[in-house]
């Protein structure tokens, strides 16, 4: 978040804790833009790439729950 100055500088907002931005929905927003099908997250600004692991999990794996007997 930036805002100007009464002399026309551009400044940005400092918060504390996020109270200005939901932090986490934030962070997911950014991901899903920059995600893509064929690189994965390789298109994210190098700032945000260089702080997530290389290597990620596997995906989970969902079964159809089982009735209760």
């Amino acid at each position: 978040i930036r805002y100007k100055t009464k002399s026309g500088d551009t400044k940005f907002v400092h918060t504390c804790n996020g109270t200005a931005v939901a932090s986490t929905r934030t962070l997911i927003s950014i991901l899903e833009t920059f995600q893509t099908e064929r690189k994965g997250l390789e298109e994210l600004p190098e700032v945000i790439r260089k702080r997530l692991k290389t290597q990620r999990p596997p995906p989970l794996k969902f079964q159809q729950a089982k009735p209760l007997s």
